[in-house]
């Protein structure tokens, strides 16, 4: 097994020149995502706790607004279906 930190580096480069040039990509993508899910550092970030009241706060703030949105939508539906009837029809 190989332990220095640099051989692993050389390995794996090594490793890359035999790929096609889209599983390098696919290489790269994999390498972006372990970024991403352990920090730059190495350090992974911890997991986002939802608060669960502040979500219901903003669920009551829209609700009216999501009503009134939801029964203009089925307003301009139903006046989409009346002009769909007549044009058949005519």
């Amino acid at each position: 097994m190989i332990s220095e930190p640099n051989m692993i580096v050389r390995t794996i480069v090594a490793e890359l020149e035999d790929l096609p040039d889209e599983k390098i990509v696919e290489v790269l993508d994999f390498v972006r995502f372990l970024r991403v899910r352990y920090g730059i550092n190495g350090k992974r970030y911890a997991p986002r706790v939802l608060d669960k009241e502040r979500l219901a706060q903003l669920y009551a703030e829209s609700a009216d607004e999501d009503v009134q949105l939801a029964e203009t939508g089925m307003t301009d539906y139903a006046e989409g279906l009346k002009r769909e009837d007549f044009n058949a029809e005519g």
